[in-house]
């Protein structure tokens, strides 16, 4: 709100308000030229040490900063408050209105506006001294940056040499404080927002720059790159002012029209301040070091260079013909005009005699010109050896001159153009340009290096130190650095201030440039301005919540950085467990770490035991129930059992906070002479009727699954917009601050290419139909990990934050995949619609414990669908929708997120010295059953018919592919509607019935409401008939639209879908494709051998696109990574070991001794535990119930025999599965094939006789053994040969 809109408020007259009000509206309209912009209303700040008193300003603790009240009175512990004057806004009928409101004085927050009095004070909070003594220190201040500016400039006003912010850039996406406080994504008033916001700062910092050299850079985009242009100009009149534009993203960014690469740098000179040279000029690619000559022809040319315009540029340089020594000048034509010679008007027409003892300056015509320099200036740069004879021209009888300019002579200065000598004493200077890799530069206006990619070294940096704890958007390091090196290359002692600091890049590049040139540059940043999600909707909980926390240090985040002997009291302390993983910083020594977190968290138990509590979040995870949980195999368990192997001591007291608590509770029940367990449960109808909870969840779903998602999408937003409409009645009439529901839409995975495969745009379009009106800007939002803001079809749906989605009450549509579970909360999300299939029902079970909350934290008594949650589920029919119901009262069974333990977790590389056995078996072969995707017949007779056309083998055969298969599709839709299957199918793709299921939160009882039906959408009919195209492939569903183009084009997309859908039609039609497929092979594979070998592969390709193994060389991995025990059995001879040059294993019994058998001889010298299915196992196909399947034979034993290495397959297997004999004739295949590659194949099993149990083993590497196994059929057969073999 302007500060116009909040004077025309005022105004009691409701007819003159609104007659003003609408003259404004048509006046902010207008076009207006400069800048112009209102002074709005003031920023807010929160003091949440403030103690409410009447006549305060407060907002609550749980709702919007600017959501401003005024305290009239407090009476027992209840403050009675009244919207401030300038808050009421009558285009706002659901907000409350001016009648006092009543709220508790421990939900309130004092809030003050800018111009109110405030005292900041900076209170010291932590040290951390990486460098050595005399190392410059940085100071990170964590504060509102006004207020932080208004305190610096008590103690730097005037002495900061260079300010670099990168401010907000006003997108209106969330990822800044003032945006999320104060300006809606949609408000028209946004950029004159923007512009009073940074006005303030601005002329602060200006305060703060050295009047004679400071110099201010600030890097924005294409928002509001000119409004800025056009603010310091404004707040900056008398500097110099510069804009370079730097390449950040080579790839491009494309919303609409062309893709944006690039951001801008404006830069504000004060005094005399200028860029310096750099060693880059950020834009040309060659920093060669060969240049072109310095030497410049000293004969002028272009306009203004006859005798009559310069006359006293015309002189001879006399000279030596035969050494080209300069011997002096003769006289000037400008000298012969005043001794009256000649007239200026003839000194054009002067012709001089030319001899080779003079220069005269005659141009390539022939005419007489005039030189650059005058005869005095001549005569100093031949002193200095700047001036030298060229070649004689024998045609214009004249000699070529040469000289150096200023700038040459300024690179001779600067050292970048060397003088190594002269010619002769006297004599012109020989020049040789430095190394111009190191050659100090003047930077460009328009910057182009791949080190300035914001992608690589900004977000790829941070994530290298700070994991998952991306920022939302960090400057490339480079580029920062490179900018402050235009400014402060030459000068090692200056300071730097960013007031707008969020990762801390400019410190770094701060750092990175003193590292380059040995410099004591020092640093100051201030944040406050980013928006962490690193716990931040945890941290606003407890200072919203609690009355006792609330200054900034008392709430501290356990980095990488992290190191001290204790914990403080005193204080809350975060830490994500990733963090504790046996590879990270906080469980290392080094880089100069003292104490290990296990050390700070022991440390701290015995010091303070009573005072010192772990709470663990979801504490259910990472429990593992059972007896076995007493080895504490888990970060989690080691904070309950301690951890003696790293110094842990079991923490005195957890408090371990579930709502799916069984695991937890087994793992100390486990445990109980070790752990006293105090049990607090909350039964979850006790938590119902508290009201924290919704009474009921409504799951709607089809009655069988279904693919008209787009339908139940319509279905869900036309609830969500009643739910939206109810809320607003309920809040207005109740004098509530009014609810916005949420609508949560889980999209499906995408892909490499594809972000998701769920139709944005249609999605937006259906919900905008059902709801009746456009989606306002900022009212869709995603949480989707893996991209920034999207363009949808003209509409931005911008990234957010899951911890940020319930505080932003501009936020009306979600969408997400998978990242809304674990630590989201949301009470506003009270519809939600999921495009994922039925499999995933307990993720979803897991995603609703998350929308039952109620926003209010009360039940609502006036209207009882206010205390309902809905849930649209299109693929699930009645049976999934009975395993959410499952999983949602028996949330136990949900399967949890799996953990693993680091200790166990181990690298295994490769063996020294055994390269040559390496070498050995990468002589091998292997297979890979099912690695090549097998592709239908259909498919592939269309690709070979495609094929053989493009080759110009068969140039009618895709003609007339398409149209054979076309006409095959007919007579299959004939084929079922005349088998009576058509109308039932066809129906349910054109209607969806809907059945709606109530089940009570509380109770678990879930009961069936009326079923209705509706309509599917044209989206969804256009989706289906794309999807039954790719089952089709190569757009047969169009060639068969298009050969029935005199129907209704709705029945025939139908027939199509439904063709699609059945599949002993479709068996039909793939068999014959699979005929028509060899037969064209077969027809034409004599001319597809005569192709070039690329063309000729694609075809063999097509020929074996099918379900057959596919044999491949063997080639072993550097290292691999492999699962064990600390206390398993110790091997020797392996070929990986750990980095200790062990190798353990638990193997099984009859591996175990079979090993032991091989070890105990000589010629052994390695082995290979060869693991189910890893990418590099050696894999050998079988064939089991008509399916080919692989198995991985347990052991690989490498023999040496005299110069050459053997290599053996060692099968153990137990004879009483099922499936012995038939991966005994699988091995005897693969010996048919590739035995002469291998030494010993064997099939080996455990045998008892009279001399005790022994090992048999049956050689299936031996023509004889194959013929036999190939005949066998049973178990039975393959005990028969065993029993042979062992006599």
């Amino acid at each position: 709100m302007s500060a116009i809109d909040s004077l025309i408020a005022q105004i009691s007259d409701p007819r003159l308000r609104e007659r003003l009000a609408a003259e404004w509206d048509n006046a902010k309209k207008e076009k207006k030229f400069g800048l112009v912009f209102e002074d709005h209303l003031p920023e807010l700040l929160p003091l949440h040490g403030a103690k409410p008193r009447k006549g305060d300003l407060v907002c609550r603790r749980q709702g919007a900063l600017k959501d401003v009240w005024q305290i009239k009175s407090i009476h027992a512990g209840v403050a009675t408050c009244v919207k401030p004057s300038n808050e009421a806004h009558p285009s706002e009928p659901t907000r409350a209105a001016a009648e006092p409101v009543q709220f508790p004085v421990d939900e309130l927050l004092v809030v003050r506006e800018f111009g109110e009095p405030i005292f900041p004070a900076l209170v010291p909070v932590d040290a951390v001294a990486n460098g050595p003594a005399d190392a410059p220190w940085h100071t990170l201040i964590e504060a509102d940056n006004y207020h932080a500016l208004q305190l610096l400039d008590y103690l730097y006003a005037g002495q900061v040499d260079c300010i670099y912010i990168d401010p907000p850039y006003n997108t209106g996406a969330r990822d800044w404080k003032y945006n999320n406080d104060y300006v809606d994504g949609n408000d028209a008033w946004r950029h004159s927002k923007w512009l009073a916001f940074m006005e303030k700062r601005l002329k602060l910092a200006k305060r703060l720059l050295k009047p004679d050299t400071g110099v201010l850079i600030v890097t924005i985009d294409e928002h509001e790159v000119h409004h800025l242009g056009m603010l310091l100009e404004r707040e900056f009149p008398e500097a110099y002012r510069q804009m370079a534009t730097i390449v950040i993203t080579a790839r491009g960014v494309a919303k609409q029209g062309l893709a944006r690469v690039e951001e801008y740098a404006h830069y504000v000179y004060l005094g005399s301040a200028s860029a310096v040279p750099t060693p880059d000029d950020f834009l040309n690619g060659d920093n060669s070091t060969k240049k072109k000559t310095p030497w410049a022809s000293l004969l002028r040319r272009g306009t203004n260079a006859a005798p009559f315009n310069r006359p006293g540029l015309v002189y001879p340089i006399l000279l030596n013909p035969e050494t080209g020594e300069i011997l002096g000048v003769g006289e000037t034509v400008e000298e012969k005009i005043t001794r009256g010679d000649f007239t200026r008007q003839q000194a054009n027409a002067f012709n001089p005699s030319r001899t080779k003892a003079e220069a005269w300056p005659i141009r390539s015509d022939g005419s007489l010109g005039t030189w650059q320099v005058k005869p005095s200036k001549l005569l100093e740069l031949k002193r200095k050896g700047f001036v030298k004879i060229g070649r004689f021209d024998e045609d214009r009888i004249s000699w070529s001159v040469n000289y150096l300019k200023r700038g040459p002579i300024s690179e001779i200065e600067r050292g970048e153009l060397l003088v190594t000598g002269y010619e002769w004493e006297g004599g012109p200077a020989v020049l040789e340009y430095a190394d111009q890799s190191d050659a100090p530069k003047r930077a460009k206006t328009v910057w182009h290096r791949t080190l300035h990619d914001a992608g690589t070294y900004g977000s790829g940096l941070i994530r290298q130190v700070l994991g998952n704890r991306a920022f939302e958007f960090p400057k490339s390091l480079y580029a920062v650095k490179d900018t402050l090196s235009t400014i402060l290359g030459n000068n090692p002692k200056a300071l730097v201030l960013d007031f707008f600091a969020g990762s801390g890049t400019t410190l770094n590049a701060v750092n990175l440039l003193n590292a380059t040139d040995g410099g004591q540059r020092r640093c100051i940043l201030v944040t406050n301005n980013e928006v962490s999600a690193l716990n931040e909707q945890t941290k606003l909980k407890i200072e919203s919540k609690s009355d006792k926390v609330y200054r900034v240090n008392q709430l501290i985040t356990i980095d990488a950085h992290f190191d001290a002997p204790r914990l403080d009291g005193g204080r809350i302390y975060f830490i994500n467990t990733q963090k504790l993983a046996v590879n990270q910083p906080l469980t290392n020594r080094g880089d100069g770490r003292q104490h290990l977190i296990w050390e700070t968290l022991t440390n701290t138990a015995r010091a303070i035991p009573d005072r010192f509590y772990v709470v663990i979040d979801e504490a259910h995870r990472g429990m593992t129930s059972g007896k076995g949980a007493q080895a504490a195999q888990t970060l989690m368990q080691r904070f309950l059992l301690g951890y003696p192997e790293v110094g842990l001591v079991k923490m005195p007291m957890v408090i371990g906070v579930s709502a799916t608590p069984k695991r937890f509770l087994d793992l100390i029940a486990n445990a109980e002479h070790t752990v006293t367990t105090h049990k607090v449960a909350v039964p979850a109808e006790e938590v119902r009727k508290s009201g924290l909870l919704k009474d009921r969840i409504l799951i709607h779903h089809p009655e069988a699954a279904t693919t008209a998602e787009m339908a139940l999408l319509e279905e869900a937003a036309r609830r969500w917009g009643q739910m939206t409409a109810a809320w607003g009645a309920y809040c207005h009439e109740e004098k509530e601050q009014t609810i916005w529901p949420v609508l949560v839409v889980q999209v499906e995975n995408g892909s490499e290419r594809q972000l998701t495969k769920t139709d944005l745009g249609a999605a937006l379009t259906v919900i905008e139909s059902a709801i009746g009106r456009r989606l306002n800007e900022g009212e869709v939002a995603h949480a989707m990990h893996d991209t920034g803001d999207l363009d949808v079809g003209g509409r931005r749906v911008r990234k957010v934050e899951a911890s940020r989605i319930d505080a932003d009450k501009n936020i009306g549509v979600v969408f997400f995949k998978t990242s809304l579970s674990t630590g989201w909360d949301c009470p506003r999300a009270e519809v939600m619609m999921s495009f994922r299939r039925a499999e995933d029902h307990t993720y979803i079970a897991q995603l609703l414990g998350r929308m039952v909350r109620t926003p209010l934290a009360r039940r609502i008594e006036k209207d009882a669908a206010l205390n309902d949650v809905h849930l649209f589920l299109p693929y699930f029919d009645t049976g999934a929708v009975e395993s959410v119901v499952a999983s949602l009262h028996n949330a136990e069974d949900v399967p949890p997120a799996e953990t693993g333990s680091s200790r166990n977790l181990v690298v295994l590389k490769r063996r020294e010295g055994c390269e040559s056995i390496f070498a050995a078996l990468d002589e091998l072969i292997t297979y890979r059953v099912n690695a090549a995707r097998a592709q239908s017949p259909l498919r592939r007779y269309m690709a070979i018919s495609r094929s053989l056309t493009i080759d110009e083998i068969d140039d009618d055969a895709w003609g007339q592919a398409k149209q054979q298969i076309v006409e095959w599709m007919g007579q299959r839709v004939a084929a079922i509607k005349a088998a009576g299957q058509f109308d039932a199918a066809a129906k349910a793709i054109t209607q969806v019935g809907l059945r709606t299921l109530a089940v009570n939160n509380g109770s678990g009882v879930a009961e069936p409401t009326a079923d209705y039906h509706i309509d599917a959408s044209d989206v969804d009919i256009d989706r289906l008939f794309e999807e039954a195209g790719r089952a089709f492939s190569h757009g047969l569903q169009m060639e068969y639209w298009r050969a029935h183009a005199d129907r209704d084009a709705l029945e025939v997309k139908v027939e199509a879908i439904v063709l699609a859908r059945n599949a002993a039609e479709m068996a039909k039609l793939e068999s014959k494709a699979e005929a028509a497929f060899d037969a064209l092979y077969d027809q034409h594979k004599k001319a597809i051998y005569k192709l070039k070998e690329q063309r000729r592969l694609n075809y063999e390709k097509l020929r074996l696109a099918t379900a057959k193994p596919n044999e491949v060389p063997w080639h072993l991995p550097a290292s691999i990574d492999f699962k064990r025990l600390p206390t398993d059995p110790l091997w020797e001879r392996h070929l990986y070991v750990e980095g200790n040059g062990q190798f353990r294993a638990e193997l099984g019994t009859w591996e175990a001794g079979v090993l032991k058998e091989e070890l105990a001889k000589p010629e052994v010298v390695g082995w290979l535990r060869n693991l189910d299915r890893k990418p590099w196992s050696l894999e050998i196909p079988y064939e089991t119930g008509g399916d080919v399947r692989p198995m991985f034979p347990d052991l690989v034993v490498v023999r040496k025999s005299g110069s050459e290495f053997v290599i053996d397959i060692l099968e153990p297997h137990d004879p009483s599965l099922s499936d012995n004999f038939e991966k005994a004739v699988g091995l005897a295949k693969f010996a048919e094939k590739h035995g002469a590659l291998f030494g010993r194949i064997q099939l080996i099993r455990k045998q008892s006789s009279a001399g005790g149990e022994h090992f048999a083993r049956l050689e299936i590497n031996q023509a004889a053994t194959i013929k036999k196994l190939l005949l066998i059929t049973s178990n039975p057969q393959l005990d028969d040969l065993f029993a042979v073999a062992s006599k």
